[in-house]
């Protein structure tokens, strides 16, 4: 399986496939089918859809119907018709997909039927993924697709049952065990057809699909629908509103919950009621006389349209409700922000989870009052966890690590399989590839982390009852490596480096980091942010289609690296100059000239420019990033130095032309801030023009020094 998720399996021949599959055990058949089909994925392989269908009854013809497949290799070969015709639109897997998720038993071998009808919803809505957005599924509107999908998903009658049942001769086939009648069994059907809908209309933002997928608004009509379903419909709504109705804020997610059982919540923390509460009772109409008929019943005559909680409900429901829905909010905006490491998104989702978190560890009257059963609580925890993980994939965040560290529980009686399960997924998300993946959010990345974390956890490794867990591998389809490396030209080495970068979903939000870094596809500018390395600029072109950019980076001389020095406190000196350059001639200038021996050996002192060595120590110090500087300096010192001695008249005009230079950019306003980047100081250029002028006073004030230096301008 892994090597098909890789596209390896592909190398294979179809008599090594074949000796695999005649094996007979039911693990490798499974990873074989999943492996080919995802190796395969969207191309429609004539060769490997064989392979499929003949592992699904409902596809041979009558002589073959009885054949002995493993429930989970049948569940396997659905989940592969999906991947391997995704985005197709085949009308022929269509109808088959579509009549499958409303067949009627037909023998009494019916293990695993639920996963088996989810794998057909989750199949289906992969073979039209996102076709009703662009209406690309007009030729398949004779099959009332959606239609369909509604009628399995809210039970009723079967009205296309006869042309489900696709096979040749299926009318006298029969189930011994299970008698369905007519009617649509919508526990089996519902989570499936509700998967299917959401795909096929996934971000089309379709008002008229999300109705159909809406809540109930009422305790009686909530009473109709399984808690859990209530969680899958308003992750399928959230697939259909992708980007008009889904935002990374509370009340978003309280806009999810009908007001009638935010209402009914709430009531269940009055202390009055903390005994009923706790044991699951009905609240009771104590106004009611003794001996009235229906004495002791909930008053369903009391609920309010209005959306306030009536004064008898059902708290047990109430509150299975509630933690379903939040869970399934939480999973939405996982999907929605997965990969992103969005803020808000992740403020929402750890709100939630510890509100989750309390409820189950707590012992508090108000919290036992709102406690749903264990193994809902844990479901919808394990839920939550593993959106948190989805939005903060490959970030590593601190603080969601911590959060799931304190959400694992210890290997004991009544901790299934399934609870350490999504904790130690949620981890690994977190830390996706070491730190150098993210996750996409094509449609076809959403579906595949759709189908890899269905919010469904298993009891024990062998529960495939409700879901195939072979399906949690689907994940690595999404994964997409996309990280931003730094690489110091000297050392050639990974260094750490702020950097800023604009955020597009956000209004050209600018966000910092660190590099090494993930990107996602919502980048549309990244720069450096630092005062240490000079300075770079990526534009939106350069990082669009691109898993892995390296930036090299040139570090300034005069600082340390961010993993030396974290807060920039260690400053140039010369005695430490060799941990901030390695040019040899600078090194050796510091070792002549600029120590404390050196310093003390020279005696001459110029006015406002101290003694040569006290000269050399300073401006070592501030052309450190300018090694090229160093002669210019020393030129100029000499030339003020020696200019009463040789009154060289060329030594004068470079000091004048420095000087008019330097007073020429002052005038154009770069001095501020431009300062920094000269290679003379203001304050040096000052004392040159002081001694030029000292010069002229002194030296040039006899009539034997004027005729002295017109001769020398003469020669």
């Amino acid at each position: 399986f892994a090597l098909g998720l890789r596209k390896h399996l592909g190398a294979l021949a179809m008599t090594d496939i074949y000796e695999y599959l005649t094996q007979g055990n039911d693990t490798t058949t499974v990873g074989v089918l999943l492996g080919m089909a995802a190796s395969k994925r969207a191309t429609c392989d004539p060769s490997v859809s064989k392979m499929l269908c003949l592992h699904i009854p409902s596809l041979l013809p009558p002589p073959f119907t009885e054949m002995d497949v493993s429930s989970v290799a049948q569940i396997a070969a659905v989940a592969g018709v999906g991947i391997l015709y995704q985005g197709s639109a085949h009308r022929l897997m269509t109808e088959f997909l579509l009549g499958e998720i409303g067949r009627k038993p037909t023998s009494d071998k019916i293990a695993d039927r639920e996963a088996y009808v989810l794998a057909a919803g989750f199949a289906l809505g992969m073979v039209n993924l996102g076709k009703g957005k662009s209406g690309a599924s007009a030729g398949l509107q004779d099959l009332k697709i959606e239609e369909r999908l509604t009628q399995y998903l809210v039970g009723g009658r079967d009205q296309a049952s006869a042309g489900s049942n696709g096979r040749l001769g299926e009318e006298s086939l029969r189930c011994s065990r299970i008698f369905e009648g007519e009617s649509i069994n919508v526990d089996v059907t519902s989570p499936g057809a509700t998967m299917a809908l959401g795909l096929l209309h996934i971000k089309s933002g379709n008002k008229s699909v999300a109705n159909r997928l809406s809540l109930p608004s009422t305790l009686s009509e909530l009473d109709t629908v399984r808690p859990d379903f209530l969680l899958l419909r308003v992750v399928s709504r959230a697939l259909v509103m992708w980007d008009t109705d889904v935002e990374p804020t509370l009340a978003w997610v309280q806009k999810q919950i009908p007001s009638v059982v935010l209402n009914a919540w709430e009531k269940l923390g009055d202390t009055s009621n903390y005994f009923r509460a706790a044991f699951g009772i009905a609240n009771i109409d104590i106004n009611r006389q003794n001996g009235r008929e229906g004495e002791g019943l909930p008053n369903k005559g009391s609920i309010d349209s209005g959306g306030k909680a009536p004064s008898v409900f059902d708290q047990q429901s109430v509150k299975q409700v509630y933690v379903h829905i939040v869970a399934g909010a939480c999973f939405a905006l996982g999907l929605r922000f997965a990969g992103t490491g969005d803020s808000r998104a992740k403020e929402v989702i750890v709100e939630q989870l510890l509100m989750l978190k309390k409820l189950r560890e707590d012992k508090d009257r108000l919290t036992v009052a709102r406690r749903p059963a264990l193994a809902i609580v844990d479901l919808c925890v394990g839920t939550a966890a593993v959106s948190l993980g989805l939005v903060m994939a490959g970030t590593g965040d601190q603080d969601a690590m911590k959060i799931f560290s304190e959400l694992r529980v210890k290997c004991e009686a009544g901790v299934t399989y399934g609870t350490h399960g999504c904790i130690a997924s949620a981890i690994g998300l977190l830390f996706l590839g070491g730190g150098s993946c993210t996750l996409g959010r094509s449609n076809e990345d959403i579906a595949a982390l759709l189908v890899a974390f269905y919010p469904r956890w298993p009891i024990a490794t062998t529960d495939n009852q409700f879901y195939l867990q072979a399906l949690r591998h689907l994940y690595a389809l999404a994964v997409k490596e996309s990280s931003v490396e730094c690489i110091d030209v000297d050392s050639n080495a990974p260094v750490f480096v702020p950097v800023v970068y604009r955020n597009r979903n956000r209004g050209g939000e600018e966000v910092k980091a660190m590099s090494p870094l993930l990107l996602n596809s919502d980048v549309d500018e990244l720069r450096l942010d630092s005062d240490r390395y000079y300075s770079m600029v990526v534009p939106a072109n350069s990082l669009r289609n691109r898993s892995r950019i390296t930036l090299f980076v040139k570090r300034k001389i005069g600082h340390l690296t961010y993993k030396q020095d974290p807060h920039g406190k260690q400053a140039l000196q010369v005695g430490n100059l060799q941990t901030f350059t390695e040019d040899a001639e600078l090194l050796q200038f510091s070792k002549l000239f600029c120590d404390d021996d050196s310093v003390q050996r020279f005696e001459k002192e110029l006015p406002g420019l101290g003694t040569f060595g006290e000269f050399c120590k300073e401006k070592l110090l501030s052309i450190a990033e300018k090694p090229e500087a160093l002669h210019l300096l020393l030129g100029l010192r000499y030339a003020v130095e020696s200019l009463p001695v040789t009154k060289n008249p060329l030594q004068v005009q470079n000091l004048r032309v420095c000087v008019a230079l330097s007073e020429a950019a002052e005038a154009q306003g770069r001095g501020a801030e431009g300062e920094g980047e000269e290679l003379m100081e203001a304050i040096f250029v000052q004392l040159i023009r002081e001694n030029v002028e000292i010069f002229f006073e002194s030296g040039l004030g006899s009539e034997e020094g004027l005729q002295q230096w017109n001769r020398s301008i003469n020669e």
